[in-house]
């Protein structure tokens, strides 16, 4: 379709168009419509500058590391302070309370926004009217939108007043950011790693220049109105979406109640939240806030190679039509599936299919944040609340102002029950605990200053990502008395240090970024000759995105590979990320067996240490050094139901047991044994010996069925086999009543040797003969039958298929890095067998059946 009102454009709105208009070496964005009219506010912020302003280059730069993933960790206290305060605002109003969803998320994401960014409280929940500042941005932003839509004449002399009123809050919004950068250079926080230090002291390395102190008002305007907008308006859409689809809210908070239970939210819960990821993406979907963006060719083109477009004319992407394209979304696409974002499906998508960030080097910087604060929102809400509308009538109503969002949207939270007013609410730290804490870590990050760098750290990257995990493992390696200097790859060429090495390297699409090129070009050089860095020990980790399949980590797997065939050796093996997933769980357990074996290197302790040396240390300082010892949590291996272990018929069982492995082995030191503390303990407690625990309950769905006739599937190794011989001591109580007919149940046992660990033999093989289960072992140290559990698995596929096309529910309990895993391949493989599709579907089928029907208790 071509319009000409005052500017010409043409707007697109299939994919196949809009795919081609996303080529950023013959398309530039052009900011058109609200964007130009938002500039009284926002000036040359990264938002609505024009390519060719040079402020832009400089912020985007400077600008782009402060939303990466290393800050955005930082961060998350602070977006969960913010949605701890909403949650408990929505709680104490009571459950028949009507809350606006849109004003309320809208203090949300206001609030965030500010504390995040600039360490400011707006604190919009404690007033009952929005702060000024807030109010004169929606009247900035109402009357921009106004603005557009009328004839320039019009707008000067009709509407003068509104003008002059817009420019008083658009003034009164700039004395305010100015006044927020005063207060800050009065009184600096060195310490502080916010947006706000990073715009006053960070020094462009390309130009050398700073941004002025003009631009950051600008930019700081910016981040108010796109940090705020866009987010409230997601936010209100997915909950509106989940709402009018209760299966969908069910999974939803299925999903939340089995990663994060009753406890706080924590950064490592994020990535394991995937259906509440997709219930975002697809409510971006159908209904975007930013309904468009514009572009301009570069040089007179032809779309598709037969549409004419000169150089000034503006293509605009609609993404309402691009995000309801039936040749992409199906005829369906009017219908909210999350499912559909799952990332097995979403990989598939054809390229831009899904738009409402933006694109390429213009999309929206802070797509990170955003994703991070709505996954937190969702998460503590789910956690507490069973949502309902308030009006079960409702049917959407759009407000337009920047974005879209819903209007007149009111629901009602009430507390789920067994929910208490706190739960997942962050408790405090005493001051005095934190601050002794803080000296501590300044003491040790001192005593490594004051001798030279025992390692180097070199980073190569140009998203700041890889410079922020370099000092990350910087600060983590001083707390074990390591001190490490820090440098850019490119300065590691031809001057390779004698001592060990550490490189942490992205890709870009498949190239060395800006400031590994000269080093990666040097290695690929000099390389083939033999042992040429013979007395070199190094590690790689590398940082990329599985959105460049065809490219992921390759230049951190060319320089390890380079590397070793220059004769250099490995401290341990290449560590990587993707930071589409989850970038920092990787990344610290890469960290742990990097510190583990350079400190292994010395195989000493601190006990070692005070054995073998004369060191008049005091005991507290010794305790102090002792890592903090934290529950053990072990499955409960009865069942109450067991006359024997409820003698008295109670509500709780008098007597519970437990199934542990004693843990030895030789000590790293080589001197003496190591014995784990509360296998050990636990161990050498007798009879009447009273034992320090505490009972919490399991995750919701580890538990047998609510009927007894769902059949069961077990899989388990080891002491994992302790929730299943509870399971199983149920059921035989239960058959032993002959009240209820039992469904059938099948368990896969596993364990080293059938006359050593075959634990519970005799009880099993009595529940088999009794009917109550079938047992099929695996004996990874056997003469006959299967060696592990996924080949039994596999051997019986065609009983554990039925019994799940039946209505089963699988159950696993065992190591997460063994059975879990290998146990997942395997039912994968069954499930592509039986129905004739790819793994990838099978991924996609086994996430679907994870929060009901395929439960998992691993360590």
């Amino acid at each position: 379709m071509k319009l000409k009102l005052g500017v010409e454009q043409i707007v697109l709105g299939d994919q196949q168009h809009i795919n081609e208009i996303c080529d950023e070496k013959r398309f530039h964005k052009v900011p058109g419509g609200a964007l130009t009219a938002i500039r009284a506010l926002t000036g040359d912020g990264l938002f609505t500058a024009y390519d060719s302003e040079m402020n832009w280059w400089v912020a985007h730069r400077l600008l782009v590391p402060a939303f990466g993933p290393i800050a955005l960790r930082h961060m998350f206290d602070d977006m969960l302070d913010i949605s701890s305060q909403m949650v408990l605002k929505w709680d104490r109003l009571g459950p028949e309370h009507e809350i606006e969803c849109a004003d309320d998320l809208t203090r949300l994401a206001f609030d965030t926004i500010g504390l995040c960014a600039f360490s400011y409280r707006f604190n919009e929940f404690y007033t009952d009217n929005a702060h000024p500042f807030a109010q004169q941005m929606a009247d900035v932003l109402a009357e921009s939108g106004r603005r557009v839509s009328r004839p320039g004449f019009v707008n000067d002399w009709v509407y003068r007043s509104s003008e002059q009123k817009r420019q008083e809050n658009v003034k009164k919004m700039h004395e305010l950011c100015d006044q927020i950068v005063t207060d800050r250079k009065k009184n600096p926080q060195p310490e502080n790693k916010d947006l706000l230090n990073t715009m006053l002291n960070s020094v462009d390395k390309e130009t050398g220049e700073r941004l002025s102190d003009e631009n950051i008002r600008f930019q700081m305007a910016t981040f108010l109105v796109a940090g705020h907008e866009t987010t409230s308006s997601t936010l209100s859409f997915t909950y509106y979406n989940l709402l009018k689809n209760p299966e969908t809210l069910l999974k939803a908070q299925r999903q939340v109640d089995e990663v994060v239970g009753d406890n706080v939210l924590e950064l490592q819960h994020l990535p394991k939240l995937t259906y509440l990821d997709a219930c975002i993406k697809e409510s971006l979907r159908l209904d975007s806030p930013i309904t468009r963006w514009s572009v301009c060719p570069r040089q007179d083109t032809a779309l598709q190679g037969k549409y004419e477009v000169k150089k000034d004319i503006q293509l605009v992407s609609n993404l309402k039509a691009l995000h309801h394209d039936p040749t992409v979304w199906g005829d369906d696409h009017d219908e909210f599936k999350p499912e559909r974002m799952l990332r097995s499906n979403f990989e598939k998508l054809p390229p831009h299919s899904w738009k409402p960030f933006g694109n390429g080097m213009r999309s929206c910087i802070g797509r990170g944040f955003a994703e991070q604060e709505m996954l937190i929102n969702i998460a503590l809400v789910l956690q507490r609340f069973q949502l309902q509308l308030a009006d079960p009538t409702y049917k959407l109503e759009l407000k337009s102002t920047l974005t879209i969002k819903p209007w007149n949207f009111r629901i009602k939270a009430l507390r789920r029950a067994g929910k208490s007013l706190m739960v997942g609410i962050p408790g405090g730290v005493p001051a005095e605990v934190a601050k002794k804490h803080e000296q501590q870590h300044e003491q040790v990050q001192a005593a490594g200053a004051s001798s030279a760098a025992s390692l180097s750290i070199f980073f190569g990257g140009n998203t700041g990502t890889c410079e922020a995990l370099a000092e990350d493992l910087r600060t983590k390696l001083a707390d074990h008395g390591l001190n490490a200097s820090i440098a850019s790859l490119d300065t590691l060429t031809e001057h390779v240090p004698d001592q060990p090495t550490v490189i942490i390297c992205s890709s870009y699409e498949g190239l060395p970024p800006d400031n590994a090129k000269k080093f990666v070009a040097w290695l690929e050089d000099t390389s083939s000759k033999k042992d040429f860095l013979k007395s070199v020990k190094f590690a790689v980790y590398g940082v990329g995105s599985s959105d460049w399949a065809s490219t992921f980590h390759r230049i951190p797997k060319l320089v390890r590979g380079l590397m070793k065939k220059a004769g250099a050796e490995q401290i341990v093996d290449i560590g990587l990320s993707d930071v589409k997933s989850d970038l920092f769980g990787p990344w610290e357990d890469w960290v742990d067996q990097l510190i583990q074996a350079l400190v292994e290197s010395t195989g000493a302790r601190i006990l070692d240490i005070l054995e073998e040396t004369a060191i008049a240390l005091p005991f507290s300082a010794y305790v102090d050094m002792l890592p903090a010892l934290t529950p053990r949590q072990y499955s409960i291996a009865s069942s109450s139901l067991e006359p024997s272990n409820n003698p008295q018929h109670k509500p709780h069982a008098d007597i519970v047991s437990l199934c542990f492995d004693v843990h030895t082995s030789p000590a790293l030191s080589g001197h003496g044994s190591f014995f784990g503390v509360t296998s050990t303990y636990l161990a050498s407690r007798r009879i009447g010996d009273r034992v320090s625990c505490f009972v919490r309950l399991t995750n919701v769905g580890f538990r047998l069925p609510g009927s007894v006739e769902t059949p069961v599937i077990m899989f388990a190794a080891g002491t994992g086999i302790a929730p299943m011989r509870a399971f199983l001591q149920e059921k035989a109580a239960i058959a032993k009543a002959g009240a209820r007919k039992l469904g059938p149940a099948i368990l896969f046992f596993g364990c080293r040797h059938p006359e050593k660990d075959f634990i519970y033999r005799n009880q099993l093989l009595e529940w088999e003969q009794q009917g109550v289960v079938k047992v099929v072992l695996a004996f990874s140290k056997g003469d006959t039958g299967p060696r592990y559990v996924q080949d039994a698995i596999w051997e019986h596929r065609e009983e554990v298929a039925k019994m799940f096309v039946d209505g089963g529910k699988i159950y696993l309990c065992g190591s997460a890095a063994r059975l879990a895993k290998s146990a997942a391949e395997v039912c994968k493989k069954v499930w592509c067998e039986k129905n004739g599709k790819s793994m990838g579907e099978a991924e996609q089928w086994l996430q679907s059946v994870k929060t009901d029907r395929y439960i998992s208790d691993v360590y």
